[in-house]
């Protein structure tokens, strides 16, 4: 692999990222919480991930495969420091690059049902929100690209605990009294996933069956479209319009909405009016 500039040689990283991958998977808590501090340290730097994206398609593997592993772990200083670290490099654009290599096509699939359930971690506690969030930003962008589109799709993740985790996000955040600019950005990644979704054919069609899924969205851009606050209701109001135009656009959803689903169109309608 060619080695990120003005380094250190690179076996010698090389190796110590083998070697820190290696121990994220051992069974001793020890050595584990060792090299998940160790990691967390090291992503106080862009070249970390520069030495990622540069390493062998082993030591690639391990440290995506350990790092989700330990997502779930028990202890809440592991977990926490390797929630922190699988977001930071799952947000990189080459570290997405990477993983839609052929050689890494199981470790996808793990990356992306791991960020659905950090989503849908806020569901049991509010601490974990600001993990939750994160996770949804990464998803936007992984969405964005037709490429990571098609590949989040062809992962086989449960579509419906993405949009209950984008609803329970957006209603939790609307509750708080926190920064506005915050509530925009988080608002701005759950309205951006669900805009990019209905650009996969595939998951429109199966949308169109699910109006059980499709009710949940439509009930949350209603939402969104009704909110009232000086400071930012205008941006919410305009994120939650624009999803319903974007979904009232494809012919499939769109017969779906007007024959089964509650809110009734009227509702939808007097919005988009």
């Amino acid at each position: 692999p060619k080695a990120p500039p003005n380094c250190y040689p690179a076996d010698v990283v090389l190796d110590l990222l083998h070697t820190l991958a290696v121990d994220l998977l051992s069974p001793s808590p020890s050595i584990t919480l060792e090299a998940i501090t160790t990691l967390y340290s090291l992503t106080d730097t862009h070249v970390f991930v520069d030495w990622v994206v540069a390493s062998p398609v082993a030591t690639f593997e391990l440290l995506m495969l350990g790092l989700i592993k330990r997502v779930s772990e028990k202890g809440i200083q592991v977990a926490e420091r390797a929630t922190a670290i699988f977001l930071k490099l799952n947000a990189n654009e080459d570290i997405q690059f990477r993983l839609q290599e052929p050689a890494h096509a199981s470790a996808l699939r793990a990356v992306f049902l791991t960020l659905v359930l950090i989503m849908n971690f806020a569901r049991t506690s509010i601490e974990k929100q600001p993990s939750a969030e994160k996770a949804v930003n990464v998803l936007c962008k992984w969405t964005f690209r037709p490429s990571g589109l098609a590949a989040f799709w062809n992962s086989k993740v449960n579509m419906a605990q993405v949009v209950s985790g984008c609803s329970h996000l957006v209603d939790e955040l609307l509750k708080q009294q926190s920064d506005c600019s915050d509530q925009l950005s988080i608002i701005g990644s759950v309205a951006g996933v669900l805009d990019n979704l209905v650009g996969n054919t595939e998951y429109c069609k199966w949308l169109a069956v699910r109006p059980d899924v499709l009710g949940v969205i439509m009930k949350l851009c209603l939402q969104m479209a009704r909110y009232e606050d000086p400071s930012c209701s205008e941006e919410v109001q305009g994120a939650g319009i624009e999803v319903i135009r974007s979904h009232t656009d494809v012919k499939v959803i769109r017969e779906c909405m007007l024959e089964s689903i509650r809110p009734h169109p009227e509702s939808l309608l007097a919005c988009l009016g």
